[in-house]
């Protein structure tokens, strides 16, 4: 390989080329709350479009699902957040704080996770849809999961 080419593949592992094609989500922050027989939580997320894209992605964050310890502790439907538009064209980021809450009946063994003082790991659900440059071609859809972990869980 010549040194031209290990230098370009150097800088790109390194992250100084945004090589994302697609949408890519962080979790930035995430806080859980338990109170009576309702879990609260709040995600706190970095969402872009990679500038080499061919184009700009519509996408939602539907779910956070919480695992303490690797065992699913919960799964929580999140309310679009107010001015959200879910819509990002290449090279473009948001911060966005994504809410929700769910009856605890639902999770019979959440508060006992949740509020054993351990740390929580919270999996962001988000969906994709780019459409390619010929408006005929149907979207290209992407799914995934963003992982971050708290302890930021409040118990009444």
């Amino acid at each position: 390989m010549s040194r031209a080419l290990f230098s370009i593949a150097l800088i790109a592992l390194a992250g100084c080329i945004d090589t994302a094609l697609t949408l890519v989500v962080e979790v930035e922050e995430a806080s859980a709350e338990v109170t009576g027989e309702r879990l609260t939580v709040e995600v706190t997320s970095r969402v872009r479009v990679g500038t080499h894209a061919l184009a700009g992605d519509n996408f939602t964050l539907p779910r956070a699902s919480l695992l303490v310890g690797g065992e699913p502790a919960a799964e929580v439907v999140l309310e679009r957040p107010e001015g959200f538009t879910g819509r990002l064209e290449p090279g473009e980021e948001t911060q966005i704080v994504s809410r929700g809450s769910v009856d605890l009946a639902a999770y019979p063994n959440a508060r006992a996770l949740l509020c054993a003082g351990g740390e929580v790991t919270f999996l962001l659900g988000w969906q994709a849809a780019e459409q390619p440059d010929d408006p005929l071609d149907p979207p290209l859809m992407s799914f995934g999961n963003a992982e971050g972990t708290t302890r930021d869980v409040t118990c009444d």
